[in-house]
């Protein structure tokens, strides 16, 4: 991930022929729509560098829907759709649109990671509409079915594809060869991602104004946000983004290496859950922690843990967590745990997703002792686990609060290395045994153990999110 996200750097700053640098090729206003492509970028070069298995990643997010033999159904299907939504928004005007990722849990009627702001929402008679990205078409139907809402889909405004981008020379010697000859074979395919999504800005702002949308409130999900940002702008609605997970200098999209501050839009609102997610931000995203970010009490409900009386078996809480590459490397460590000692495990799953398949992911299909399986922390009393297990998920930073010692596995994968150079867990190799590390974890004085937590959630009180939202909800002019 760190080649690629150098790799990505250098591609940023790519000149023409002319002298011109790529991220001034698409302008709106001041702002750079090269903004919106950082993600799909970040992605192809991590192919390239044989971290995914994905290739020629810019060239399926164009011609992922071109070549579906459903293309018919689901254009019909969003037409409608879409129609649907403009007669409800007629009848009944709402000023508050939402937007998350088409995820539907059934329990909840919406994304879980978001559940917490649709309870606000519905508890205060907010009364909003919502925009999903969504992929395949028979998910999308299943999760209509679930909301049993009007909704937007940003895939409705569906486009053909506009004639081949002319070649365009660029002064590109000074690049690795293998990232030049990619650059030549993929320069065109982002391109016309950006003249898609450029065409899509101009009709959603259309749409937001004429149903009189003036508040958008979203997660912060970097593949769709920055072009509803700048469409949000045209049609003068408000944003609010609130983080639902991890942020990192990996979070292409939000972090844009060698584009100047002046060609980057940001949100009006950035609500983040916790005062060290705003020093990530101001380290690596500038643009959006010079005005925008606001840090609000999200995590209150977390709180030091009562130790329990010693006992003879340790607890171990390991957290499941998504983005791995894959999970041979988690599956070592796991390995490893189980054979090096009579530990008790608890497995924290995610909601989202199958819990079977998420224990054998991590543990095999036929793990060599039981597994606890813990759907939600909020059921269970914190201070039975001695120790918790993670690698990079935002839940591993939220549980410092508890002063439980935390114990990241170091794989090859980055994503979650500030825990490991902000000294905020015990790190675990896989070639030392599981004993040692837990004799570390089991070393660290009370003082540390609330440095840890002091250095995660500061040490006062956070304006609340609900009364942040609210503020600007009522606020905003109809």
């Amino acid at each position: 991930m760190k080649l690629a996200l150098a790799w990505l750097e250098e591609i940023n700053t790519v000149k023409t022929s002319d002298g011109e640098r790529v991220y001034d090729l698409f302008l709106q206003g001041e702002k750079s729509l090269w903004m919106g492509v950082q993600h799909y970028l970040f992605e192809s070069l991590k192919s390239l560098t044989k971290e995914v298995g994905v290739k020629s990643y810019g060239r399926q997010v164009i011609e992922r829907r071109e070549k579906s033999h459903l293309r018919f159904i689901a254009d019909w299907f969003h037409k409608m759709n879409l129609l649907v939504w403009k007669v409800c928004a007629s009848v009944r005007p709402k000023k508050l649109l939402v937007y998350t990722t088409d995820i539907i849990d059934p329990r909840l009627r919406c994304d879980f990671r978001f559940e917490r702001i649709y309870r606000y929402l519905q508890s205060d008679k907010l009364p909003f509409y919502e925009i999903f990205h969504t992929t395949h078409l028979v998910r999308t139907i299943k999760n209509l079915a679930r909301l049993r809402r009007p909704c937007i889909y940003i895939e409705s405004f569906r486009y053909k594809l506009q004639s081949p981008i002319r070649d365009i020379h660029f002064q590109d010697k000074g690049l690795d060869p293998v990232l030049r000859r990619w650059w030549k074979q993929n320069y065109r395919h982002f391109f016309q991602l950006i003249q898609l999504q450029k065409r899509r800005i101009h009709d959603l702002s259309k749409l937001l104004y004429k149903y009189k949308i003036r508040v958008l409130l979203c997660m912060d999900d970097f593949r769709s946000v920055p072009p509803l940002l700048l469409a949000c702008m045209g049609a003068g609605v408000k944003t609010i983004i609130v983080q639902h997970g991890l942020l990192s200098r990996y979070h292409a999209g939000w972090n844009n290496p060698g584009i100047p501050q002046r060609r980057l839009f940001s949100p009006d609102k950035f609500i983040v859950h916790a005062p060290y997610w705003k020093s990530v931000l101001d380290k690596y995203c500038p643009h959006l922690s010079q005005r925008a970010v606001i840090t609000s009490g999200w995590t209150d409900y977390l709180k030091p843990v009562k130790k329990k009386p010693s006992k003879s078996t340790v607890n171990i809480l390991v957290i499941y967590e998504a983005l791995w590459p894959d999970h041979h490397e988690v599956r070592l460590f796991m390995s490893r745990l189980l054979r090096d000692g009579d530990y008790k495990i608890f497995f924290k799953t995610r909601p989202d997703e199958n819990g079977d398949e998420q224990i054998e992911a991590y543990f095999g299909a036929k793990p060599r002792r039981d597994i606890n399986v813990v759907e939600r922390l909020g059921n269970v009393d914190m201070g039975v686990f001695d120790v918790i297990v993670g690698s990079h998920s935002s839940l591993i930073y939220q549980l410092l609060v508890t002063k439980i010692p935390v114990i990241r596995m170091m794989t090859s994968y980055a994503f979650g290395e500030q825990l490991t150079t902000d000294g905020l867990t015990v790190p675990w190799f896989i070639e030392t045994n599981f004993s040692e590390v837990l004799e570390q974890a089991f070393s660290l004085s009370e003082e540390e153990l609330d440095r840890r937590r002091r250095v995660f959630s500061g040490g006062g009180r956070y304006p609340n999110y609900e009364e942040i939202i609210k503020s600007v909800v009522e606020g905003a002019e109809v």
